[in-house]
């Protein structure tokens, strides 16, 4: 199942969770939906975002702040480009 813009606005709300166990097992799931090798799925945007919410809730200092902005501004372009009424990508693959 290909990633949907749910899915990237997923990455966005996750910014203000207070679960680290929803995060994880969301992250988790969105993985599952990820397409490519292993560098692509550690290195896509959506990932980012959710590792750099875990970090922030366990204290363990910010990361790097530039890739951290490139990831978000990145993941908000894919969900202008593609959002529709219903949330689903027709015919495309986000991954």
């Amino acid at each position: 199942m290909p990633l949907t813009v749910k899915d990237y606005h997923d990455a966005i709300y996750v910014q203000s969770a207070v679960n680290l166990r929803a995060i994880a097992r969301s992250l988790a799931l969105v993985m599952e939906k990820m397409e490519g090798d292993t560098n692509a799925v550690n290195q896509h945007p959506i990932v980012r975002l959710y590792l750099e919410q875990m970090i922030h809730l366990n204290h363990g200092g910010l990361g790097d702040s530039e890739s951290y902005l490139r990831a978000y501004t990145e993941v908000e372009k894919i969900i202008a480009k593609y959002e529709l009424e219903d949330g689903e990508v027709e015919g495309e693959s986000l991954t």
